[in-house]
């Protein structure tokens, strides 16, 4: 995960308590100072997916989610209302877990009444700018919009805008339409996975790279691609990490793929892929080609041990730091592995039907019901000493069975709810932290009563997935 060091240290709660015995309920409960607007606990931790297309053609878009946004031709504009043309890009993301709305620091808290949230049946945020300039949509046009939703949606969900980015409006309602998506979506998902009989090419600055010198203007046949990326955009990357290794004494190979890009905004996007391909090689050709790879492994081999000799602490150094890339690099072929597979279940979970509407305007919208959450009271908790330095006062309340998130000002005192939730923070250092288990067993047993603050320890979070 991507984690920005300057940030502000923010406070998450998702406190996972099902039951809290909290003495005088009757008694007036402090009221809590619930945030407004987008107040994320990491930066980038759920990034955009950024499409380029021309003003004057318009664009039909299907996501590998099951998304469908359908933009008319000429219906873009500046501030000023007048007309665009040439290239925008255009910038989506999605929210459907409870994890993904969580990283997003929207808030999900509805008008003034403080126990009132928003239940999320799918959300998203859609953005479009040029050259870095955001950019509207004309008067009296409108977006085509089709969403899945991941759980059922009963009468009582609708559709919500976050006004100015600041709080929710007023609900409208929103069509159902059959979901025709769900398997093609899955086979096109699974062809990303096991595509055949693609043809290639890798793109990358082969330059003082003599480990894969011997592979610059090779042709490969793709057999097998995990990416979450559709293959036409997989190969035309320009790769800056690239592997190469031979299954085996076949003529497959497995390719191991990173690359980053970076936006106009200063933000980036990692990608990874792993390949299984054969090059398009006569045997005799690759025997060549394997024979040149040999020799250029052997004369790296020399290098390191001539330089090992002459200064071993810069060869350990060396050997350390190619540990702990491929040790890296091992990591995020498995994140593109699970992403894959998240991106198939995710599917196969969606309902048979789709929310359908319009939009007049960018901005993040989502398909909700309003809930009513009873804050039971609020416990008075203190932190370890090696913590109490490190994080601020914003804390997110996520209700993972809700499907909900609010942020509110830590105030010394931690609120109380009758549902599940479970307590994470982050520090100045980036790093999430979770409230530890016996920790959160204390809290259960406490009582409003108690006259010394809860003492609350926490344990490092290695990763949140979303």
């Amino acid at each position: 995960m991507q984690v920005n060091k300057i940030m502000k240290l923010k406070l998450i709660v998702a406190i996972s308590v099902a039951t809290l015995s909290c003495e005088n309920e009757s008694k007036k409960q402090p009221e809590l100072s619930i945030l407004d607007g987008i107040n994320p606990p990491l930066e980038n931790a759920i990034p955009f997916e950024t499409i380029r297309f021309d003003a004057d053609s318009g664009c039909i878009i299907k996501r590998l989610t099951g998304m469908q946004i359908d933009i008319p031709p000429g219906s873009i504009v500046d501030a000023n209302g007048l007309p665009i043309s040439g290239e925008v890009e255009l910038m989506v993301r999605e929210f459907h877990s409870t994890e993904e709305i969580l990283m997003s620091g929207i808030s999900m808290q509805y008008n003034s009444d403080k126990n009132q949230l928003l239940s999320s049946g799918g959300m998203f945020e859609l953005r479009a700018n040029q050259n870095g300039t955001a950019l509207h949509l004309k008067k009296n046009s409108s977006i085509s919009i089709n969403l899945p939703s991941q759980v059922e949606l009963d009468s009582d969900f609708q559709l919500f805008k976050f006004e100015e980015d600041k709080a929710w409006g007023e609900g409208a309602s929103f069509n159902r339409t059959q979901n025709t998506q769900i398997e093609s979506l899955i086979a096109k998902t699974d062809s990303i996975i096991t595509g055949k009989n693609r043809v290639f090419s890798l793109k990358a600055d082969f330059y003082g790279r003599a480990d894969l010198i011997a592979w610059e203007d090779v042709e490969w046949e793709m057999l097998r691609c995990n990416s979450e990326l559709e293959f036409e955009k997989t190969k035309d990357l320009i790769w800056e990490y690239i592997t190469i290794e031979q299954i085996g004494n076949s003529s497959n190979f497995e390719l191991n793929l990173t690359s980053t890009l970076y936006w106009n905004n200063g933000n980036e996007r990692r990608w990874d892929a792993k390949i299984i391909a054969q090059p398009k090689l006569s045997q005799t050709e690759l025997d060549k080609r394997l024979e040149l790879q040999a020799n250029e492994d052997k004369r790296l081999k020399l290098f390191f041990q001539k330089a090992q000799k002459e200064n071993k602490e810069f060869a350990a150094r060396y050997e350390q730091e190619r540990k702990e890339w491929i040790k890296e690099a091992e990591k995020e072929r498995k994140r593109a592995e699970e992403r894959a597979a998240v991106y198939q279940r995710n599917l196969s979970t969606q309902n048979q039907l789709m929310s359908s509407f319009r939009i007049n305007s960018f901005g993040i919208y989502n398909i909700d019901k309003i809930i009513t959450m009873k804050l039971i009271c609020n416990k008075e908790v203190t932190f370890d000493s090696s913590e109490s330095s490190i994080f601020d006062n914003l804390v997110h309340i996520s209700f993972p069975a809700s499907r909900t998130v609010i942020q509110t000002y830590f105030k010394g005192t931690i609120p109380v709810y009758a549902e599940k939730y479970d307590i994470y923070f982050t520090t100045y250092d980036g790093e999430m932290r979770k409230i530890s288990q016996e920790s959160m067993e204390k809290l259960k047993r406490s009582t409003e009563s108690e006259t010394e603050p809860l003492k609350l320890i926490s344990e490092l979070v290695s990763d949140i997935s979303v």
